[in-house]
């Protein structure tokens, strides 16, 4: 039963350590999703100053080196963050079936 014990608070400390780390990358996530956004919005109005036409300008941008990179580190954040989330509750499920397993133990 103290081996039962010692897994639950090993797995409450890895959570509290993978909330704290997805509330990182969630932090990161919206400051990659500022960076493109910021991008895409200077690159439009240069390609709009440069004289392109209003609909060619979101197909042109999609292609742009500097854009295509803010938004692969925008979508690389976004998995990390959504992996975090995973694990998370990947641990509580693990919590969950080791409390059982205490409980049916507890009980004989």
């Amino acid at each position: 039963m103290n081996d039962l014990w010692s897994e639950i608070s090993n797995r409450i400390l890895e959570l509290r350590d993978e909330i704290n780390e997805c509330e990182r990358l969630g932090i990161d996530w919206a400051n990659a999703e500022n960076e493109y956004q910021k991008a895409k919005h200077i690159c439009a109005y240069e390609l709009k100053d440069e004289g392109m036409a209003a609909t060619m300008i979101s197909i042109v941008l999609k292609g742009d080196p500097f854009v295509s990179e803010k938004l692969r580190e925008r979508d690389s954040y976004s998995v990390l963050y959504e992996s975090s989330k995973s694990r998370i509750n990947a641990i509580k499920l693990e919590m969950r079936i080791l409390e059982s397993q205490l409980q049916r133990e507890w009980g004989q």
